[in-house]
């Protein structure tokens, strides 16, 4: 009987089957390093949200990420500058004029003055303020007028980002 062509070549591999085909190594460690690369790159990009329960952030369609900066956290109930009491909010919208005093000495002494290589002066860098969505604006205001007065260069209001929003 006549064997096809396929059935040859099938038999013929079947008999040399001891000889394997040699692994590229150096492609193998190309993949490798690219999936490390990646690896390490979601990991740094991790982004941390503090959301405490007793803060409820406003929402918008902003799709701006946190940078690293200070961080000033407004609840019903407290100020809080990187996660340690400044003053209560009660006290802080009772206080008279547009500069929280508590508030401005805690910048003074916990953050330090930088020099900003765009304008040449020193600054205290960045701040986010996470101020309750049900905190009056006059307090707002009175923040970020803090904030300004203690030569922060940049401000940013942390929102949660709304359903539905484009990315």
């Amino acid at each position: 009987m006549k064997s096809s062509h396929k059935i040859r070549r099938i038999e013929r591999q079947y008999v040399q089957g001891g000889r394997s085909v040699p692994i590229n190594i150096v492609s193998m460690i190309d993949i490798f390093a690219i999936l490390v690369f990646y690896l390490l790159v979601s990991i740094a990009a991790v982004e941390m949200r503090p959301n405490p329960d007793n803060l409820q952030l406003p929402k918008s369609t902003s799709n701006d990420r946190p940078r690293e900066a200070a961080q000033l956290m407004v609840t019903q109930k407290e100020i809080l500058l990187n996660n340690v009491f400044v003053m209560s909010t009660p006290d802080a919208i009772a206080a008279e004029g547009d500069v929280l005093a508590a508030l401005n000495a805690q910048f003074e002494e916990k953050i330090e003055l930088l020099p900003d290589a765009r304008t040449n002066e020193k600054t205290r860098g960045e701040i986010n303020i996470l101020a309750d969505k049900k905190i009056p604006y006059s307090l707002l205001k009175k923040v970020m007028s803090t904030s300004g007065k203690a030569r922060f260069s940049r401000t940013a209001l942390a929102v949660t980002q709304q359903k539905g929003a484009v990315r």
